[in-house]
């Protein structure tokens, strides 16, 4: 049955400043993203995070787009756009791309995207290359991405250097 008490509202915040509200998203955000992922074993620096942030929440090539559901951070996406090394074309890359688990299956991440690519667009971008090396879901993530119109152009690898 529906709870049709549910208010739910999903609302999505370009940021240009990192307030306290938003630090203790991003820091929320964050570590989650960090647990889950193929980074697990790296250390976590909230601080760090923070001046990463800071840094790109002001950058006019770079955008940061934070989920909301209702007042809770459920969802972040951070990109940024330049030239490629090989000549003036604008590519614009993702930094992450990040929904909390309970809410992967709604338009949330979908919505981020979206969101993502016209940025992309009105910076005058000639591609868009989205990648992956976090390991969450990589099936998911390739179905949604080709679904898109994405096409599918490599891989990562990575071997850890530390025993």
């Amino acid at each position: 049955m529906l709870d049709m008490n549910n208010k739910s509202t999903v609302h999505y915040d370009e940021i240009t400043e990192v307030t306290p509200l938003i630090a203790d998203a991003f820091v929320f955000l964050g570590r989650k993203a960090h647990a889950e992922s193929s980074f697990s074993r790296l250390t976590f620096d909230s601080a760090k995070l923070l001046r990463v942030a800071e840094e790109n929440a002001k950058a006019d090539n770079r955008v940061i787009v934070l989920a909301w559901d209702n007042d809770e951070p459920v969802g972040v996406f951070v990109g940024n756009v330049a030239s490629y090394y090989f000549g003036p074309d604008l590519v614009a890359t993702d930094t992450i791309w990040y929904v909390v688990p309970e809410k992967r299956g709604t338009y949330i991440g979908i919505k981020l995207l979206s969101l993502f690519e016209d940025w992309a667009r009105s910076k005058g971008a000639a591609d868009i290359r989205i990648g992956q090396s976090s390991t969450i879901k990589p099936e998911v993530f390739e179905s949604l991405l080709e679904k898109r119109g994405y096409k599918f152009i490599g891989a990562n690898y990575r071997m850890g250097t530390q025993s």
